[in-house]
């Protein structure tokens, strides 16, 4: 080997140390390792069926180090412990971003979009109302506190603001029939919503038992004017309730002429003042349903 060679090669081996002990630079990628999102943006509509939104991180994905919205009016955001996922909550409709920024750096937008038909369709899901069946005399509307709004069954109107509790106790004028439209307008923090109910039938009956002239059927929920009905072999018998039961049991005697057996087959009707009727049933007097009586005593038949 020459001079000129050996000093060649003692060059070429040392430029050879020095680029293996250089730092690689490289352009950043969204590779593995990188900040990437499962979706790139948040909506929030009549659809969304919830009060925020998630957006994960992907499999290989850079966590999440920081959330920023840019329109605190519009939505908040919230991190997780080991930034994997951010969690979106809406606070009124617009638009705006999240600038999330991964723990290496990367930068990525996120837009935001709330439609007010969101906030429109969650009022209706959290308003209410419940005791609103035939022969009640109070009703209560559920919604959110502060919110203010209109009652309207029938003719009437009734005006009503919901307190702290969130829920309004309202008495009613007077006793409505059944399947009376109930149209509810209620609003709060600028959105208005209906939401429409009627009267329903909460009338029914558990159970009965019998003996040769007699049936005894546990019922709940019957009103003043109410008729407990037992359709036997072709003929009716029937028992008047002159007093509200309104949301309480009580169980109901109706005499019969014609001699009841185990087995015999019997049809039950409750109806109301207004002979709408309120429960229809058939039965089979089965062992346990059928005692032996104490005395002999019958009813009057309905003709």
């Amino acid at each position: 080997m020459t001079k000129i060679n050996r000093k060649f090669i003692s060059i070429l081996l040392a430029v050879m140390m020095v680029i293996a002990f250089m730092p690689v630079f490289a352009a950043p990628s969204h590779a593995a390792g990188n900040l990437i999102l499962e979706a790139t943006k948040v909506t929030f509509d009549s659809n969304s069926g919830g009060d925020n939104e998630w957006i994960f991180t992907a499999d290989g994905s850079d966590a999440i180090k920081t959330a920023v919205v840019e329109d605190g009016s519009i939505a908040t955001v919230s991190v997780s412990e080991l930034g994997s996922w951010i969690i979106v909550y809406p606070v009124k409709d617009g638009d705006t971003n999240i600038v999330l920024t991964g723990e290496n750096g990367d930068v990525v937008n996120i837009p935001v979009h709330v439609d007010k038909s969101y906030f429109i369709q969650d009022l209706k899901d959290r308003t209410s109302l419940s005791n609103e069946w035939y022969g009640s005399k109070k009703v209560y509307i559920t919604s959110y506190a502060g919110a203010k709004g209109t009652m309207k069954i029938g003719k009437d109107k009734y005006n009503f603001t919901i307190g702290k509790s969130e829920t309004k106790k309202i008495k009613l004028k007077r006793i409505y029939k059944l399947g009376t439209k109930i149209k509810i307008t209620i609003k709060w923090k600028g959105y208005s919503a209906y939401v429409p109910f009627r009267i329903y039938s909460a009338t029914t009956y558990d159970s009965l038992k019998a003996s040769k002239h007699k049936v005894k059927v546990s019922t709940y929920n019957l009103h003043k004017g109410d008729y407990v009905k037992i359709i036997y072999k072709g003929k009716t018998y029937k028992k008047k309730i002159t007093k509200d039961y309104d949301d309480k049991y009580k169980t109901v005697t109706v005499k019969v002429k014609k001699t009841l057996k185990k087995n015999s087959k019997l049809k039950i009707r409750i109806v109301n003042k207004n002979k709408k009727t309120l429960v229809k049933d058939s039965v089979k007097l089965v062992k346990w349903q059928y005692y032996i009586p104490d005395d002999d005593e019958t009813g009057s038949e309905d003709e």
